[in-house]
């Protein structure tokens, strides 16, 4: 997950391209969110994560030529917004990919240990926060990385360094869920639904059809209740991202100390 750190140093290394190439992220992001689930059952959760992981280490490759190319503007859009353009597209296939192999795992643990519903429910939390501790983690691990390399290697190509260890990083990543072993659904005994009803019969996930996930969209009251929520964190990370970043450089960022022997206004 070492790409938070990529995604969180583009505005401030590309500043309005950076900008631009995020917006044209999550843009997309929203987009394929919609068809996301049915695509996740159509490649299997592994293979979703292995296909968005590899998206996000293309990206991360792709920031190399757009430093060598400063002052050529133009060719710099050429290369993010398609790159980041394509994150937006594998973005939604890891992070459903990973939702749905988590679950199916613990159903799978649970099952093994011959669980109830109980179990089901702290076992599936238990996974959950371990993923997101160190997800959570990795984002800190990427930026202090990165700070600390910029502060004490000097030269012109340390920029260039950083995001090639970044890109072995996360392309070894994305090698680790490749080696996965593939999780398939439980379909011939659903164990929560047995919990609640043993003459339950079992759904087939590659059912779900993008009209039933636009249909969930608007007939579901609770997600109502996530607009708040959605809203916030979507600003949140335009400001962490974006606003917060421009400040920095343009406001408290140490200026060079002027020549005394000029003689100033």
């Amino acid at each position: 997950m070492l790409h938070i750190g990529p995604q969180s140093l583009q505005s401030s290394l590309n500043a309005a391209l950076g900008t631009a190439c995020l917006a044209t992220l999550y843009a997309a992001f929203t987009a394929v969110c919609i068809p996301g689930p049915r695509l996740v059952n159509y490649f299997e959760p592994k293979w979703a994560m292995v296909i968005g992981g590899t998206c996000y280490v293309l990206m991360i490759l792709a920031n190399i030529p757009i430093l060598h190319l400063e002052g050529h503007l133009t060719a710099q859009y050429a290369i993010g917004i398609p790159f980041n353009f394509l994150v937006g597209v594998g973005a939604p296939l890891l992070w459903t990919g990973q939702a749905l192999y988590l679950s199916r795992t613990a159903e799978l643990h649970v099952r093994h240990i011959g669980g109830g519903k109980a179990e089901q429910m702290a076992t599936l939390s238990s996974f959950n926060a371990t993923f997101f501790a160190m997800f959570q983690a990795n984002g800190v691990v990427g930026l202090l990385f990165a700070s600390l390399l910029k502060t004490f290697v000097k030269g012109d190509n340390v920029t260039t360094i950083l995001f090639i260890i970044l890109s072995i990083a996360a392309a070894l990543g994305v090698f680790i869920l490749s080696g996965l072993p593939s999780c398939p659904a439980i379909k011939s005994e659903n164990l929560a639904a047995s919990l609640e009803d043993p003459t339950a019969e079992d759904e087939d996930e590659t059912d779900i059809s993008i009209a039933e996930t636009l249909n969930f969209m608007v007939t579901e009251p609770k997600l109502y209740f996530f607009i708040p929520i959605v809203l916030f964190n979507g600003m949140s990370l335009g400001f962490m991202f974006s606003g917060i970043s421009i400040i920095y450089i343009t406001r408290f960022q140490p200026q060079p100390i002027p020549n005394p022997d000029i003689p100033h206004c």
